[in-house]
């Protein structure tokens, strides 16, 4: 279990804690492959700590006999990132952000539907759930970078659909990972 600290302080109580998870998931019946993940989970709201740099997705079809021994360095590294994960989030807590940066971010990245069209191609409604997840961490975070992370983590943990949920958090965790990679975040890390 790691929790945030630095020099050795917590941030928050007990409640404040971030485990490592592995997902392995399976049709069992052959319909499609099956599929590993490593990530870490935060407890307290259990929103999937999407990172870009280490979170890895092994896929292996039901009719292949693949060796995937060659997982065992990710999980390796991934394990190693879990426990540095405390301080990454130490850093977002301490770095404040403005309201506009952060509707920017998400209209650019998360929101953003991607059209060759020459207009305005925001989704109104991942706006609207963003704002509501948005106004809940700030409530509980202020106005730093990591309630713009909790917001999207939360976005991609608990969708609301008519899907297959399990796959729509997993497209949603690329799409975050794909943000935390973006120019707009980076401009906001900085």
């Amino acid at each position: 279990m790691t929790k945030f600290k630095s020099n050795g302080m917590h941030i928050q109580g007990a409640e404040e804690s971030i485990i490592p998870q592995l997902r392995i998931y399976s049709s069992l019946d052959g319909r499609w492959g099956q599929q590993i993940m490593w990530s870490s989970v935060y407890v307290i709201c259990l929103n999937g700590m999407v990172r870009p740099d280490w979170t890895f997705v092994v896929y292996n079809k039901h009719n292949k006999k693949e060796d995937i021994t060659f997982a065992i360095n990710d999980f390796k590294s991934g394990v190693q990132a879990h426990q540095e994960l405390g301080e990454d989030l130490f850093k977002m807590m301490q770095k404040q952000v403005k309201v506009s940066d952060v509707k920017h971010l998400f209209k650019k990245t998360l929101a953003n539907k991607y059209t060759k069209l020459d207009i305005d191609d925001t989704s109104e409604n991942i706006m609207e759930d963003l704002n509501e997840l948005w106004t809940r961490y700030v409530a509980r975070y202020k106005c730093n970078l990591f309630a713009v992370y909790q917001t999207a983590t939360d976005w991609a943990s608990h969708p609301v659909t008519r899907g297959a949920i399990h796959n729509v958090s997993r497209k949603r965790e690329k799409e975050v990972a794909k943000m935390l990679n973006s120019s707009e975040w980076l401009g906001l890390a900085a």
